[in-house]
């Protein structure tokens, strides 16, 4: 009785993750969220975290969360949180260097600059970005080095953006400073 309920509960997740799958590419991306949830709550329930299905099902499902238009703060610490639980299990799992670590990586990263994210957390997602771009480019069969290379460019954009910012603060508070001690 267990192995038809495993065998069940695996047609299931398969099911969901199919129509994941369809949905992404028509552009349901509410659908799309829903759906790689259960499938990867599903794999999860029966083969355990660390799995390869668990890690790859959880992957689409980051994806589905952070590629989103409705793109909100609850979503990317969702991202997040599954990123940072499953992102090492990936890299004992497949090692270092597999497209699927890099790729969860790189979405690690992206949930880390995503919103509004604190100066020390862009300049972490770049330095990540920055050493998983190493890496792909490494290796001739990397799939992800595009959009590992584009999200760094963003996250570096970011940094400047944030930077800008922080020196004009900066500058305006020595003006009333000077101004201040002129007054006096």
């Amino acid at each position: 009785m267990k192995e038809l309920y495993s065998l069940k509960g695996e047609l299931a997740a398969g099911i969901w993750d199919d129509i994941a799958r369809v949905c992404r590419k028509r552009g349901d991306i509410g659908i799309e969220r829903g759906a790689s949830r259960q499938a990867y709550t599903t794999t999860v329930a029966l083969r355990g975290e660390g799995n390869m299905m668990s890690l790859w099902r959880g992957e689409r499902l980051a994806e589905a969360l952070l590629n989103s238009d409705e793109r909100d703060e609850a979503l990317v610490r969702e991202a997040y949180v599954l990123l940072r639980k499953i992102a090492p299990l990936s890299r004992r799992e497949f090692g270092p260097n597999d497209d699927t670590t890099l790729n969860l990586r790189r979405l690690y990263a992206t949930s880390l600059f995503t919103g509004a994210a604190s100066r020390d957390d862009v300049a972490k997602a770049t330095t990540i970005l920055t050493d998983v771009g190493r890496t792909a480019r490494g290796r001739a069969s990397c799939t992800h080095t595009d959009s590992i290379q584009m999200t760094l460019e963003t996250a570096r954009e970011k940094l400047t953006a944030l930077e800008n910012v922080k020196r004009r603060r900066s500058t305006r508070t020595q003006a009333a400073l000077e101004a201040a001690v002129l007054a006096l």
